[in-house]
């Protein structure tokens, strides 16, 4: 049993370390995207695509690792854009 766990805390830790990787190499290509548009007038459309499937790879790892913690994945801007609001429909 000793070994499972040190096993499951090996793929954590590595796991938590890809998913940084993985966010880096998104906004590293994104900034190398957007410069190469607005300074040099020039696109790289492998950089759109690569960007597309590192941010899947990455919403599929935080899905391993947020049920790894007992959790799910949600989007809080809704929360943030609408707090204090009106709900529709209202409640009684």
């Amino acid at each position: 049993m000793e070994v499972l766990k040190r096993i499951h805390s090996i793929l954590r830790f590595l796991l938590k370390y890809i998913a940084i990787f993985l966010n880096l190499s998104i906004m590293g290509l994104i900034l190398i995207d957007v410069a190469a548009r607005y300074i040099f007038n020039q696109s790289y459309a492998e950089a759109s695509e690569l960007t597309l499937i590192l941010a899947m790879w990455l919403y599929m790892l935080g899905a391993v690792i947020a049920s790894d913690h007992n959790t799910h994945l949600r989007v809080e801007i809704f929360g943030l854009l609408f707090k204090g609001k009106k709900r529709w429909p209202p409640t009684v």
